[in-house]
């Protein structure tokens, strides 16, 4: 099954399912006490010819030493260089905590408790057959064969 369809992965993409200490993370700010930050590239979008079918990871280089260990670095990376404020503005935890869904307490009683087929079937995004084979293939292909895939399965119908 993909993660896609998958109970925890709906919960922690809805921040339902977090470690308490991540509503009230005092690093979920620009300004960072490390030297390099790694995460998710929420402004994926805004890179559309870059790594078609892959996710993107940002690289924040806090430091001086991030940056000199960086640029010994770069060659073995294929990068681009992105626009911070945009990244900023996308991503919740470059600003601020994720808010706490006051769902938290019950899906975690609920966690405890319940089966794993039980929490899947209340919690993982409802995905039909047609929903689940295309999440399967956008995982798997790349974006131009998936795109090209989709436009024949829409032509069918």
């Amino acid at each position: 099954m993909p993660a896609k369809c998958d109970a925890h992965y709906s919960l922690f993409m809805k921040g339902m399912d977090f470690r308490e200490s991540c509503y009230n993370c005092k690093f979920a700010t620009i300004e960072r006490c490390s030297d390099i930050t790694i995460g998710d590239c929420d402004s994926a979008r805004e890179y559309p010819k870059f790594k078609k079918g892959f996710s993107k990871s940002i690289i924040l280089l806090n430091t001086v030493k991030a940056e000199i260990f960086w640029n010994s670095v770069m060659n073995l990376f294929d990068y681009r260089v992105l626009d911070l404020a945009s990244e900023v503005e996308k991503n919740e935890q470059l600003r601020k905590p994720y808010d706490r869904p006051a769902t938290r307490d019950i899906i975690y009683q609920e966690i405890s408790i319940m089966p794993y087929d039980r929490i899947n079937r209340k919690y993982a995004i409802s995905y039909g057959y047609k929903q689940k084979l295309s999440v399967f293939f956008q995982d798997l292909l790349l974006n131009w064969l998936y795109r090209d895939l989709l436009a024949v399965i829409s032509r069918q119908q």
